[in-house]
C-alpha cells in the first residue's frame, strides 16, 4: 500500500492497492524493520507488509521493506470529516485553520479550528508553525482553501491537507 508519512509511525493510506480490508482504513500505524528510520514528514511512501493487521485504532502492521516514492508531497485534499481523525489521532501536531473571515468564523466553525483569514495568512505567513507540523486547511466552499495550501506548501511546509468547505462537513458546527 501506499501511505503519506504524518508522524513517525502513523500514515495516511493513500492506494490499498486492492487489499480490501484497508480500502475501509484511513490511517494506520506502521512499525519498521528493526534499524529502518522513518521516512521525512509528508513523504509518499510504498510499504510491504507482512503478517496479520492489528485491529486496533489506528490499525497496525509490520512493514517488511519500505520504498520512498515521493519525499515533498503537494497538498492532499481531504474531507473535513477526516481532518477530524487527523487532529484527534495527534492532537499536538495538527493545527486545523479556517481561512474564513473572522465574522464567518464567529458565524461558527469546526471545533478545535484557528481563524487565520486568507488575507492574513498571504501577507504573513504564520512563522509560529513548525514547518514539520500537519497543517490542515478549510473555507465556506472550496476555493479559498486550495488557495491557502498552495501558499503553504510553496512557503515550505511539509504536510498540507485541504479540507475544503465547511458546506459539506457532517460534524458539529460550533460558535464562540
Amino acid at each position: 500500500f501506499d501511505a503519506l508519512i504524518l508522524s513517525s509511525g502513523t500514515s495516511l493510506l493513500m492506494d490499498a492497492k486492492g487489499n480490501e480490508y484497508l480500502e475501509q482504513i484511513d490511517l494506520i500505524s506502521v512499525w519498521l524493520p528493526e534499524g529502518e528510520e522513518y521516512p521525512p514528514v509528508g513523504s509518499l511512501v510504498g510499504y510491504t507488509i507482512e503478517g496479520e493487521i492489528m485491529e486496533s485504532y489506528p490499525p497496525q502492521v509490520w512493514a517488511v521493506s519500505l520504498e520512498i516514492i515521493e519525499e515533498e508531497s503537494e497538498p492532499t485534499i481531504i474531507s473535513l470529516d477526516l481532518a477530524e481523525k487527523i487532529k484527534e489521532h495527534q492532537p499536538q501536531d495538527t493545527v486545523l485553520l479556517d481561512v474564513r473571515t473572522s465574522e464567518e468564523f464567529t458565524d461558527g466553525h469546526v471545533a478545535g479550528a484557528v481563524s487565520l483569514p486568507l488575507a492574513e495568512l498571504e501577507a504573513n505567513i504564520p512563522a509560529y508553525y513548525d514547518i514539520n507540523a500537519t497543517l490542515i486547511v478549510y473555507c465556506r466552499g472550496t476555493c479559498s482553501s486550495a488557495h491557502a495550501a498552495k501558499v503553504l506548501n510553496e512557503a515550505g511546509f511539509k504536510l498540507v491537507f485541504d479540507a475544503g468547505g465547511i458546506e459539506s462537513y457532517s460534524g458539529e458546527i460550533v460558535t464562540d
